[in-house]
């Protein structure tokens, strides 16, 4: 429930930060020079790009959560080990052998996290979410 309150105080906050980004890129905006129009849009730019990285990580945050109740559900941790879902290989193997299924992919995400490698991670994550919803 602490992570729950955590993301949503973070998200309220950056919505903050948008609207005071919007308020200074209208002060921007409405000045006669040509300078200020400009930051003026190089400030809605900025907004853009941070409502879509806000908007990209509630959605990641979302379809993981609901990944895990899909996986507990499927009873995906009943059958595997801790060490079966720390083994890259074995994960590899998995997606290799059925890359429609979202589980081998949840698996193979853990197994990067497992060494580290969040980049990979978050990507094999992202698929397993993408395959979930399909």
């Amino acid at each position: 429930m602490g992570q729950k309150i955590f993301a949503a105080v973070m998200v309220l906050l950056c919505l903050i930060y948008v609207w005071g980004m919007g308020w200074i890129a209208y002060g921007f905006l409405t000045s006669d020079t040509p300078v200020g129009i400009g930051l003026g849009l190089a400030l809605i730019v900025l907004i853009g790009l941070s409502l879509w990285v806000l908007w990209r990580e509630v959605r990641f945050g979302l379809d993981t959560q609901r990944l895990a109740r899909a996986a507990r559900a499927d009873g995906f941790f009943d059958r595997v080990t801790e060490d079966e879902l720390k083994s890259f290989p074995a994960a590899k193997r998995d997606v290799e052998a059925d890359p429609e299924a979202w589980q081998p992919w949840l698996r193979l995400s853990l197994a990067y996290e497992a060494k580290r490698d969040r980049r990979n991670a978050r990507m094999a994550m992202r698929e397993a979410a993408k395959r979930h919803r399909d």
